[in-house]
């Protein structure tokens, strides 16, 4: 869409998106800064702003969805450029499973985790405990022949003495891995 064809509004409106695309503003801002283009009706539709921005309408969807992620979520990760449209699609797979006011609080209780990787912190939104994986303590093989998976350790011997609570933790944190896939 030309510019000449955009009322003043929408013009100031496309300054405003340019301005935060030179800036390397993050997506989330730029979905919130597309949010309020459309409630305050700048364009009568997404696939209008879309076109007038210069961007596809799947983006400007992605986009708005990451606008969605609540701020406490947000803080979480420590970083706003740490969370990628892979994350927020993670992110909404983890809210659909749990709900979205335990998501927020689990985020809330874990804080700021900028120490942490950005799967560890959605499998501890998940599972809602956080267990950061600072060395391989464990390796995991499937055989073609086989229908089960193996578990191998140089640290068996002292696992062993918990079997059940390693057991539990392993399907705490494999429900959360397997919502995510």
């Amino acid at each position: 869409m030309k510019t000449d064809s955009l009322t003043l509004r929408q013009q100031e409106a496309l300054a405003q998106y340019s301005s935060l695309r030179q800036r390397k503003a993050s997506m989330i801002m730029l979905g919130r800064l597309c949010g309020s283009f459309l409630n305050r009706q700048m364009w009568e539709s997404q696939s209008e702003m879309a076109s007038a921005l210069g961007i596809s309408k799947p983006h400007v969807s992605r986009l708005l969805r990451a606008a969605k992620v609540p701020d406490e979520v947000i803080y979480t990760f420590g970083d706003v450029q740490r969370i990628s449209f892979e994350t927020v699609e993670a992110l909404a797979k983890i809210e659909n499973r749990i709900g979205r006011m335990l998501l927020i609080a689990r985020a809330v209780s874990f804080g700021a985790r900028s120490d942490l990787k950005v799967h560890e912190i959605l499998a501890a939104l998940a599972t809602g405990f956080v267990a950061p994986i600072r060395e391989q303590v464990v390796r995991l093989a499937r055989h073609k022949e086989e229908g089960y998976i193996r578990l191998y350790s140089a640290q068996l011997s002292r696992m062993s003495a918990d079997l059940p609570r390693l057991e539990k933790a392993i399907n705490a944190v494999l429900e959360g891995v397997l919502q995510l896939i």
